[in-house]
């Protein structure tokens, strides 16, 4: 019997389409490119809206005229048994802008002695003292200077939620209208 022996075949070429790859990347690059907005100062801003003389009045939400406010460009005043006043000076205030922290309560204003640390322990401490023979669902309002920044709002909020207390509200700053815009 012959055997055949088979012929060596040519080897299977590999081909690689480089062409489509291009025009799919330089549609990418056309794509996201055209999309590409450059950020503006809005971006990351909060639009918030607080509630109206009337809605702070009413007696029953459904009752509610939005447009019977005294004044729209009057603040409203948020009533709380605890204020947390922090003021901001140039010099003297931590990386976040506090030189001065005073808790005000129906029976007179404490101090929060500086220097503040990281996670401000110190007004921590305090509101835990004042959480623990307070009532529980008392509120607390912030009332910051107009140049604290934010960060330092969020560490006064974050030191009020570790305290245990868990109605936060906010008050015009005192030096609002000296503020520049």
């Amino acid at each position: 019997m012959r055997s055949r022996r088979k012929g060596k075949e040519a080897p299977t070429e590999v081909t690689l389409p480089i062409t489509p790859m291009l025009d799919m990347s330089f549609q990418l690059l056309f794509f996201f490119i055209t999309t590409f907005k450059l950020p503006t100062g809005m971006e990351g801003s909060m639009d918030l809206n607080l509630p109206s003389e009337a809605t702070k009045a009413a007696q029953d939400l459904a009752k509610v005229n939005a447009t019977a406010s005294s004044s729209p460009d009057a603040p409203v005043d948020l009533q709380a048994e605890i204020t947390i006043s922090v003021q901001t000076q140039a010099q003297g205030a931590d990386a976040d802008g506090i030189s001065n922290i005073t808790i005000e309560q129906t029976a007179g204003k404490t101090p929060v002695p500086p220097p503040y640390g990281r996670d401000l322990p110190e007004l921590t401490d305090k509101l835990a003292e004042i959480h623990k023979t307070a009532d529980a669902k008392q509120s607390i309002k912030i009332q910051g200077d107009a140049g604290l920044k934010w960060r330092g709002v969020i560490k006064v909020m974050d030191a009020c939620r570790n305290a245990g207390f868990d109605n936060i509200s906010f008050a015009q700053p005192p030096d609002y209208s000296n503020y520049t815009h």
